[in-house]
């Protein structure tokens, strides 16, 4: 979670073949991006689960729909975080450089698959 973001490079140059060779450098600084995980707690009483075959069976019935959730909910954090991401006016600029310089833009592929009926 720790990266570090370049500020300046000093790159080789020429020079006569009895000259020094010049200083190399590359300035940076530490960023640390705050690692966040997904997940969580499900639970069920027994006689619930044991109705439906157990709790392995339970859960597996229910799981297709957690995850179809899950995935849903993961996408529109990344949307908003990045939409938020841009109305930022340092961040909107760099970004619409990118966007003039490059010729080959990167794209966001969004994708819904819907969950199997309860058998």
């Amino acid at each position: 979670n720790i990266a570090e973001k370049l500020n300046d490079i000093t790159a080789p140059g020429f020079v006569r073949f009895d000259a020094p060779l010049p200083s190399l450098g590359v300035s940076s600084d530490l960023v640390q991006t705050e690692l966040q995980k997904m997940g969580g707690v499900m639970e069920v009483p027994a006689d619930r689960a044991k109705k439906f075959g157990g709790p392995v069976k339970y859960f597996s019935r229910k799981q297709p729909y957690i995850i179809k959730q899950a995935g849903m909910d993961a996408e529109k954090q990344i949307v908003l975080k990045n939409e938020a991401a841009r109305k930022n006016k340092h961040l909107r600029s760099v970004i619409t450089r990118r966007l003039i310089h490059c010729t080959q833009c990167n794209k966001i592929t969004m994708a819904r698959f819907d969950a199997p009926p309860f058998l």
